[in-house]
This record gives structure tokens, C-alpha cells and sequence, in this order.
């Protein structure tokens, strides 16, 4: 991000579904000419099953307020990193779409484990 952001490198397109807020004069894929390809890395934090909803709550409370810190948010930014809260009914969609997504994409492309 630094080298993008200091001219060391030019930046050719973000994979992401928008422009990079640290870096808006970079295009994405789709505007860069590669409709439909989006890919945008996540992490999350996961309990184990069986985790009591009340200390789900808690703990999902304790990451939100976390991100929200001006100084989490600054040294995120400064790596480039957009930083995003899901909670957890919003995270479990994502796990399941982006495992469909990958499930499929290994398949077509007749990926297998040696």
C-alpha cells in the first residue's frame, strides 16, 4: 500500500467489489476490464460450536468495539487493510457463500490436493 500510495509502484486494479479508500486512484478489476472477477481476503475470529449465544454476544461486542478504536482503525489503514465488522449471522452467511464459491471454483478447475 505504501509503495502504491508513494508512486514506488503503480497499482493496475483492486480485486475488490470498490475502489480502496487509501488508494482511490487505483481502478478495480471490473473497471480495469475483468468483469467478474472479485476476490477480496477476510479474517475472522470463530468460537468453538456449542459456545453459548450470551458469550457469542460478548465476544462479538468486545471485536466491534475493538475496530471501532481510532487506533486500530489508523494502523489498519496505514497497511491498507479496510477493516469491517460482521456479526456473527452476517459472518456465517459469508463462510457458507465463500465456501460454495471456492468449492465450485476448485472443481471446475480440476484443483486437487497431491
Amino acid at each position: 500500500m505504501g509503495h502504491v500510495q508513494s508512486g514506488k509502484l503503480k497499482g493496475m486494479a483492486v480485486a475488490g467489489k470498490s475502489r480502496h479508500p487509501g488508494i482511490p486512484n487505483v481502478p478495480t478489476t471490473a473497471e480495469a476490464g475483468l468483469k467478474g472477477f472479485e476476490l477480496e481476503a477476510w479474517v475472522a475470529i470463530f468460537a468453538p460450536a456449542g459456545t453459548p449465544a450470551d458469550v457469542i454476544s460478548k465476544l462479538s461486542s468486545a471485536i466491534q468495539t475493538a475496530l471501532d478504536e481510532p487506533a486500530t482503525k489508523s494502523r489498519a489503514a496505514t497497511a491498507g487493510i479496510d477493516l469491517r465488522y460482521l456479526p456473527p449471522d452476517a459472518l456465517d452467511a459469508l463462510v457458507k457463500r465463500e465456501t460454495l464459491f471456492w468449492d465450485k471454483t476448485i472443481k471446475s478447475a480440476g484443483i486437487t490436493a497431491d
